[in-house]
């Protein structure tokens, strides 16, 4: 099972428990986060070098980690165009107070 008082992942990322839904074993994700991996963002912007590292990773696991990771979270630029459409597409809770829904940054 996995060690959740290790796992920090913030609200704006998604944590690699996504992982376990594409075939990675709780193992593998252990190792991740006790090498400081709390992230699927983390991950895919960890180098192969730095997964090559992991002690119990070996070369063709780390790479098809570090794939499923890229896949998941698209690591790159986007045109503000691009990022205006997606945001548009974003679903927000209303508090009916605008001040507290600032402060909320639209996410209950």
């Amino acid at each position: 099972m996995i060690n959740n008082s290790c796992h920090k992942a913030s609200k704006r990322n998604i944590g690699l428990m996504e992982l376990q839904k594409l075939g990675i074993s709780d193992l593998d994700i252990q190792k991740l986060i006790d090498n400081g991996i709390f992230t699927i963002n983390s991950l895919a912007k960890a180098s192969k070098k730095e997964l090559y590292s992991i002690k119990g990773l070996n070369d063709r696991k780390a790479e098809k980690i570090l794939s499923l990771a890229k896949k998941r979270v698209p690591v790159g630029f986007s045109t503000l165009k691009n990022y205006l459409k997606t945001k548009k597409q974003q679903f927000h809770i209303s508090t009916l107070n605008k001040t507290i829904d600032n402060l909320l940054e639209g996410n209950l």
